[in-house]
């Protein structure tokens, strides 16, 4: 090690780093190696910071942020996962549990209250954020699956909600340095009144890259606590004002964005309403997931927005989108659009310049058929064209190789 080059050695460090299953333990090692070699890792191991739901992992990153100010430097991205349930106890902290606490054992009552206190270890966790002054990353993955109970105002809100309220509400009193990205993966889409809030919405201004997801209620699941029709589900208008307000405040804040990824589990441009009446001056790569494309509104149509950004962007992904005017059946959607790999394909494949090329699919039409594209979109992808199911890999590659 003492004949490696700083160079390869910073390269070294760089892969341990990325490496999420033995690089942090390897990195850790190194820094008892020696203090020159402690002096080259210790800004690498404490470039991410991962943070976990539980009391431990709030408070290590809280030891951390009250250490020195090399330590704190090194401090780049910071990452919460709120990670899946211990399966020796079962899940106690969605919505049926919250609500059935209040009337079972002490046992039950005691595990809420130790949500509870990891709740506020995180809440003064990410309320310290700011003393990471060169923190440019933030990513937030809260929990996969909807706990919430289907009412226009939550009664009793699951341990994942209140907790994703609590993150948030730290970041809003004690807002962090000036971010780069922000990823944001199963937000649960329920309007609420601090989203619209101005050092809420400051946050976003510095951002260059913005991912969302947002987590609603899955009316085809057949879980007695959820109704089987989303027009008798009060929790609907949550949702509907969450994309109608919260949504669009949060794009549209982010002024400064090169890459803006949107995915929904609902079709977003019907009764989920975005107005997309937004320009952003610098943006590169855009994905969309579950959009609908030309739909009834102009304003929330996908393929205007895109057209307006059309000669900026490098980068074009529309995942599970429906190429139709009205998305009728969310869970069938007619035709959907898929960005293709861009190590796959030049700048002058399919597309005109700046698109990187696009392959169009159909779910149940047995051909292709160029009336299923908006005339808008035939505009972005002049040469695009409907590739079914039914064709091979192979033809699929060489109709866009020969392109």
């Amino acid at each position: 090690m003492a004949n490696l080059s700083p160079e390869v050695f910073q390269l070294i460090l760089n892969e341990l780093r990325d490496d999420p299953y033995d690089g942090p333990e390897t990195l850790r090692n190194l820094r008892l190696v020696s203090k020159t070699v402690n002096t080259i890792t210790t800004p690498v191991f404490f470039c991410v910071v991962p943070l976990w739901h539980d009391l431990d992992s709030a408070n290590a990153v809280l030891f951390l942020q009250d250490c020195d100010e090399s330590i704190r430097a090194a401090v780049r991205e910071v990452v919460f996962e709120d990670d899946s349930f211990d399966t020796t106890v079962g899940d106690w902290r969605g919505g049926r549990a919250m609500r059935l606490a209040h009337g079972q054992s002490p046992f039950d009552a005691y595990k809420q209250s130790i949500l509870k206190r990891n709740r506020t270890a995180l809440f003064q966790t990410f309320s310290g954020l700011a003393k990471f002054p060169n923190l440019e990353r933030l990513r937030l993955a809260f929990h996969s699956s909807y706990e919430e109970e289907p009412s226009a105002t939550p009664i009793a809100p699951s341990h994942y909600l209140l907790q994703q309220i609590a993150l948030f509400k730290a970041l809003v009193h004690n807002p962090p340095p000036p971010l780069t990205s922000l990823v944001m993966t199963d937000i649960i889409g329920i309007h609420q009144k601090f989203y619209e809030s101005e050092k809420f919405l400051a946050i976003f201004r510095t951002l260059k890259k913005l991912e969302i997801s947002v987590l609603s209620v899955a009316w085809d699941d057949p879980h007695p606590d959820f109704l089987a029709d989303p027009e008798e589900d009060d929790s609907y208008e949550l949702l509907e004002a969450y994309w109608g307000g919260n949504m669009i405040d949060m794009v549209r804040s982010s002024v400064s964005l090169t890459s803006l990824t949107v995915c929904s589990d609902q079709p977003v441009g019907g009764d989920l309403y975005l107005n997309l009446d937004i320009f952003l001056p610098q943006l590169s790569e855009l994905v969309l997931k579950k959009f609908v494309l030309s739909p009834e509104s102009p304003s929330s149509d996908a393929v205007t927005f895109i057209l307006w950004h059309k000669s900026l962007l490098s980068r074009l992904e529309l995942r599970d989108c429906s190429v139709d005017s009205i998305h009728k059946d969310p869970h069938a959607p007619i035709g959907h659009v898929h960005g293709m790999p861009s190590s796959s394909y030049s700048k002058r494949s399919c597309s005109p310049p700046g698109i990187l090329g696009f392959r169009c699919t159909t779910g149940s039409r047995t051909g292709p058929s160029d009336s299923r594209i908006p005339s808008g979109f035939k505009t972005v992808l002049p040469d695009a064209t409907l590739v079914t199911r039914s064709m091979a890999r192979k033809e699929i590659c060489q109709h866009y190789r020969s392109c």
